[in-house]
């Protein structure tokens, strides 16, 4: 249905649709590549303004961890027989790819800055589960001596190879870490301006009302001219059910902070 506010994408539901990333393909890829460059994610409001520096970083890691899971692909395929755990990457991998690979199909056409998102972490925690898994392995049959003469090459790649993979696992906590805390403060502010919009409605002049919800509270997702209409209702149901922020405490604190000043809607005609 084309008629609903908000379909959970921003782009809106004709853009959001296995028909689009089927008849888009080099866009779905560039995604995937994207999402899985994810498992060290960006901050939702730098998304919010559309721009982002550190895009070409979040592609060139998921293809870094697109070879890297091919690679574990290979190597328990050829352990198979002499290791009954072998499969065991490879599922953990492929379910986290193939994750990734329906919310490219779905979600393409609101551009590769979606793939971005910190709600699409997820699948890369299974990729990059699956390849530290196939790594200690390997550590573990270096430890043991099941390596022959003929691999001395591979065995030489092994420390590196471990090196790099406890970089990138330490690069994710890191970020993954400082992105949660500076997205948890800016949902704390946006949670305060979004209630005092909602309280102090009535304060506001009748012209901006629109404007001011579709700012704070919406953030842009619902056209100004259907965001009134929609959100009047269920503030009215928590105003006279004195829930949220129109409990008593909650309500007397942002009536006394008063309306927000927001200059967007200000500047309006």
């Amino acid at each position: 249905r084309t008629d609903l506010p908000n379909t959970g994408c921003p782009a809106g539901v004709s853009h959001c649709s296995v028909g689009v990333g089927v008849h888009h393909l080099g866009a779905a890829a560039e995604y995937f590549l994207a999402l899985l460059g994810n498992a060290s994610p960006a901050s939702d409001y730098v998304l919010l303004s559309r721009e982002h520096a550190y895009l070409s970083l979040h592609l060139l890691l998921g293809a870094v961890l697109l070879a890297a899971s091919i690679a574990v692909g290979v190597y328990s395929y050829r352990q198979r027989r002499s290791n009954t755990a072998a499969w065991l990457p490879i599922v953990v991998i492929a379910f986290g790819v193939l994750w990734d690979g329906t919310i490219a199909v779905a979600r393409v056409g609101g551009g590769t800055l979606l793939a971005l998102e910190s709600h699409y972490t997820t699948p890369q925690i299974f990729v990059l589960s699956g390849i530290a898994i196939c790594a200690l392995e390997v550590l573990r049959r270096a430890r043991d001596g099941h390596w022959h003469k003929s691999q001395d090459g591979v065995k030489r790649a092994v420390g590196p190879g471990l090196i790099g993979l406890g970089l990138v696992l330490a690069l994710v906590v890191v970020t993954s870490t400082n992105v949660g805390i500076s997205d948890g403060r800016a949902d704390k502010e946006k949670a305060i301006l979004s209630a005092r919009v909602a309280v102090n409605l009535d304060r506001l002049p009748p012209s901006l009302r629109a404007c001011y919800l579709d700012t704070a509270i919406e953030y842009g997702l619902v056209p100004v001219a259907r965001v009134e209409k929609m959100l009047s209702g269920p503030i009215n149901d928590l105003r006279s059910d004195h829930l949220s922020v129109f409990s008593p405490a909650e309500y007397r604190l942002y009536r006394r902070m008063g309306p927000p000043v927001l200059p967007l809607c200000s500047a309006r005609p």
